[in-house]
């Protein structure tokens, strides 16, 4: 379940915006990982085959699909990749087992089955139901099994589950996991959600502004005590404007900054990308003096999220931007944490890694 993807890339467009970097990777699963408009789904394009950049190569599993020095440009239609995008694309008039086998008749005699994939994907008994009469998560999991069914070499995932909730995104990863180990189907998958990233994928490039900023195994971009199974996120933040002052450097988060200790000297005035586990947040309801720690940021809960074996809670909260903590759920009892709650948040300047 392993693809070798050799990409080099620029490309500039109309409005000025511009794409580059190169991805030398041989993978499972490879998370593009970034904030929105950072290039992502421009790459996943380029992969279909929808974009042609300026300039570049592409290769997959050592077979060429464009290079613009020797002029050769694969179609879309011959590039053998299932691509699963935000808006499914299902078809209204047919129902859930037609649109499943839309295009898999090109794949006979390989790949799943129907039934495994309506197995795997708890589809049984929706299979004469039309998309509108199916739930979200329902029509999300068809759209998957229609890609997987079509035999793809390659499958394109261009955030399939960002318009679902946090419950029904998890579930529905839980089962592409399962899928794509199943039948050893490797992919690509688009998302800005540092949890899904960490869980779901073995290799990660990070993209900021149409730049590739680093890539790399999971574990080690993101310093990851391991993938299957661990969904305790690490926090991965963008800050701006970086300044040095007496040896302590900084970062604007939101309206907010963050000290952190670089191993070498960030460029000043540009941005960093920081990484820090979830466990490194220490969350008070009051203001705390006299602490070693150097950032202090204010946040409000957005919302708990039990781990699986009720030992811990992740705690999501809003500081200009979505962080995670890792507490134990008798800390969420005696801090009285719900949705909406003030908190104080503190955190080593030694905890922050940055990335790149």
């Amino acid at each position: 379940m392993t693809f070798d993807l050799d990409l080099a890339l620029e490309h500039r467009y109309p409005s000025g915006c511009r794409i580059h970097g190169s991805i030398q990777v041989t993978a499972g699963v490879l998370a593009l990982f970034g904030p929105s408009g950072s290039g992502k789904s421009s790459l996943v394009s380029c992969l279909a085959g929808s974009l042609r950049p300026d300039q570049g190569h592409l290769r997959l599993n050592g077979r060429t699909l464009f290079d613009t020095m020797s002029k050769n440009w694969v179609p879309p239609e011959a590039r053998n990749m299932g691509l699963v995008s935000q808006d499914l694309a299902l078809f209204p008039h047919l129902d859930l087992k037609r649109n499943l086998l839309y295009g898999a008749r090109r794949a006979a005699g390989r790949g799943p089955g129907l039934d495994q994939v309506l197995d795997l994907l708890h589809l049984q008994g929706l299979e004469g139901r039309l998309p509108h009469q199916l739930s979200g998560g329902q029509r999300q999991r068809v759209a998957i099994g229609r890609a997987v069914l079509s035999g793809a070499e390659l499958l394109l995932l261009d955030e399939p589950v960002v318009a679902l909730d946090e419950r029904l995104r998890r579930q529905i990863i839980e089962d592409l996991d399962r899928m794509l180990e199943a039948f050893g189907i490797p992919a690509v998958f688009v998302s800005h959600d540092v949890a899904e990233v960490k869980w779901f994928s073995d290799h990660v490039a990070i993209l900021d502004e149409g730049r590739l900023v680093t890539c790399g195994p999971t574990r080690e971009v993101l310093d990851l005590a391991g993938r299957r199974g661990a969904v305790s996120p690490v926090n991965v933040v963008r800050v701006d404007g970086v300044t040095e002052a007496d040896g302590q450097w900084s970062g604007q988060l939101g309206d907010q900054r963050l000290c952190f200790s670089p191993p070498a000297a960030p460029p000043k005035g540009g941005a960093v990308y920081l990484r820090f586990e979830a466990r490194d947040l220490v969350i008070a309801r009051e203001e705390i003096h006299g602490l070693s720690t150097r950032n202090r940021l204010t946040g409000r809960v957005a919302e708990l999220v039990p781990l699986p074996g009720g030992a811990e809670v992740l705690v999501g909260i809003d500081c200009g931007e979505r962080l995670w903590a890792e507490l134990t759920p008798a800390a969420v009892r005696e801090l009285s944490l719900a949705p909406g709650a003030a908190v104080f948040v503190h955190l080593k300047s030694t905890a922050l890694k940055p990335l790149g």
